[in-house]
């Protein structure tokens, strides 16, 4: 219900041209979520060891929203990164080339990810150290690109079609 609801924010902001800073956002709350959702043993200055059933409640919502734009900007990111570099605008074979490449790693992630990692690791560290684990590779990811956003704009690179209009308007 939260992402039918949020789709059409996201979509708005995405059109916007906010794509790199709602992914970014989004990793950070879901960093932050899985943290509490735990919650984890490096919060229990917080929670004393206590679990409390509406606080998980509260952060399932919030990680569903920030769901919305994992799921949606990757898209509208790869789309321009791919027009920015030479790629035919508005074209069947670039859309198509583009939602292949997002659904096979998100495919890949939905099999790989409870397989190989969230069942071994749920195993051996137990449901809070798992939550702690997820939330550090999720800022992990986010940390990654804002080290490449900072790269490209350090090497003058496109990172949208307009931008790649503009450069080649200049030389």
């Amino acid at each position: 219900m939260i992402y039918l609801l949020f789709s059409p924010l996201c979509g708005f902001l995405l059109n916007k041209g906010l794509t790199y800073s709602l992914i970014i956002a989004a990793w950070m709350l879901q960093s932050l979520s899985l943290l509490f959702m735990g919650p984890s043993p490096l919060l229990n200055f917080i929670f004393h060891g206590r679990k409390y059933c509406f606080g998980t409640v509260i952060t399932w919502c919030i990680i569903q929203l920030s769901q919305v734009c994992v799921y949606l900007a990757p898209f509208k990111a790869s789309l321009n990164l791919a027009e920015a570099t030479g790629y035919e605008r508005d074209s069947i074979h670039t859309y198509g080339m583009i939602a292949g490449m997002v659904n096979c790693a998100q495919g890949l992630g939905s099999i790989v990810g409870p397989v190989a990692g969230g069942g071994a690791l749920y195993e051996v560290l137990g449901f809070p150290w798992l939550m702690t684990v997820l939330a550090l590779i999720q800022f992990g990811l986010a940390s990654v690109t804002i080290i490449y956003l900072i790269i490209m704009r350090l090497a003058n690179k496109p990172l949208t079609p307009e931008q790649a209009d503009e450069m080649r308007l200049r030389k």
